[in-house]
């Protein structure tokens, strides 16, 4: 079902992935310029996708692997951390809250997904 919507975009659309299936699946309908994300920072071959694709990887050490297991300098980019808009456009307000917080004895809250 992925294939028919991707044969029926111009083949020089961009393509951002953020799964390894879905940057193959473009490939091989022809897209021209995909952009895979390598979420993880243990990079393993079944995360990687062949050239064009780029390859974009969060730390230095995804990056080196990537480069260790043959994909091409070309084709891997070190584009540091993925992170939601909301996070970021929140950042500074949200620390100063929490420094507030550390202040004034507030119990420490933790976020685990």
């Amino acid at each position: 079902q992925f294939k028919p919507l991707l044969l029926g975009l111009p083949l020089e659309t961009p393509v951002v992935a953020a799964h390894t299936f879905v940057a193959i699946t473009a490939l091989l309908c022809g897209c021209k310029r995909v952009i895979n994300l390598v979420f993880d920072n243990h990079a393993q071959p079944v995360h990687i996708v062949p050239p064009p694709a780029i390859n974009c990887v969060q730390t230095p050490k995804c990056e080196q692997q990537l480069l260790a297991m043959g994909v091409p300098a070309s084709n891997v980019r070190l584009v540091v951390h993925f992170l939601p808009k909301e996070l970021a456009e929140n950042a500074v307000a949200d620390s100063r809250l929490r420094m507030q917080r550390a202040r004034c004895g507030a119990p420490r809250r933790f976020l685990i997904s």
